[in-house]
């Protein structure tokens, strides 16, 4: 006797949930950079450099017009397992203020929520963190808080550089936290000028800028400690040694020497300067009986 087979199905809805199990990473690069210019407050109108009670808020119209941007990080998971939070650590951190663009969640929040702290991170407003998702594909911004003086005792031994490191937390339980270095190179820009350092020539009368040009020109007068120098030095005989220094860096900072072209005169047929030493010789004989007898230029 032969009996028909019954089948009965049924659906099922399974739900595959998803664990923390992925860092947050850069999988295109071992390292970020980012420049800015050199913003010398006296040159854009930065308020002056107060670590003690500064309003980051006061500086933010104009510190955000300075924004440049970096990639964010990637994180597979789903969720708040792929949600990042992002912080900047290192000597200099506080100089810069991060911004992905997405909703800011409070220390608060997560210490409540998942019953930890993630920590406070001093360049976001108190109590702020940039938290993203990986619905954001926009890259996050930085930019300085404060003008960014290379000369100024504040950035003084960086080079122009700032060796920091950017954090990415997701908001898993535990979290999961990646880092990758982040180098903010400040670029130099010309605003000092070179200044002489020697008892035996005073100042020129100030500054004189070239036609066009952006290198300032500092002007002395070279005064003979004897008041005089002697008829017999030979051609090429040493007169003085000019010695100056420039507080910016790079080709800023390389200093050329020469006689002023405001002050043309006799006295560069008889003397001349090595535009790289600022060493001054004898160029033509000096003859006291036919002179001329006293020269006088810049």
């Amino acid at each position: 006797m032969e009996f028909a087979a019954h089948t009965t199905r049924v659906q099922l809805h399974l739900v595959i949930r998803d664990i923390n199990d992925n860092v947050p990473n850069w999988p295109q690069h071992t390292s970020l950079q980012v420049s800015f210019v050199e913003t010398p407050s006296t040159n854009v109108g930065w308020p002056p450099l107060n670590r003690q009670g500064q309003s980051i808020g006061s500086l933010e119209e104009t510190a955000s017009k300075h924004a440049k941007t970096i990639d964010r990080a990637f994180d597979p998971d789903m969720g708040l397992n792929g949600s990042i939070m992002y912080r900047l650590v290192g000597p200099g951190a506080e100089y810069f203020r991060l911004d992905d663009g997405s909703d800011k969640v409070s220390d608060e929040m997560l210490t409540n929520k998942f019953g930890y702290s993630y920590g406070h991170s001093s360049l976001l407003e108190p109590t702020t963190a940039q938290l993203s998702t990986q619905s954001s594909l926009t890259p996050i911004r930085i930019w300085p808080i404060v003008p960014l003086d290379r000369e100024t005792d504040d950035f003084a031994g960086r080079g122009g550089l700032f060796n920091l490191t950017l954090l990415a937390n997701d908001l898993g339980v535990p979290p999961k936290t990646g880092s990758i270095s982040l180098i903010v190179n400040v670029v130099d820009v010309n605003d000092h000028s070179p200044v002489f350092h020697s008892d035996v020539y005073g100042p020129g009368g100030g500054t004189m800028r070239s036609d066009g040009a952006a290198a300032s020109k500092q002007l002395v007068v070279y005064r003979p400690p004897s008041g005089s120098v002697s008829e017999t030095l030979p051609v090429g005989g040493f007169i003085t040694q000019l010695n100056a220094t420039d507080k910016d860096s790079g080709p800023h900072a390389e200093i050329t020497y020469e006689f002023c072209p405001c002050d043309r005169n006799v006295g560069w047929n008889y003397f001349s300067i090595d535009p790289k030493s600022g060493r001054i010789v004898v160029a033509k004989r000096l003859d006291f009986d036919t002179g001329p007898r006293q020269f006088q230029f810049k």
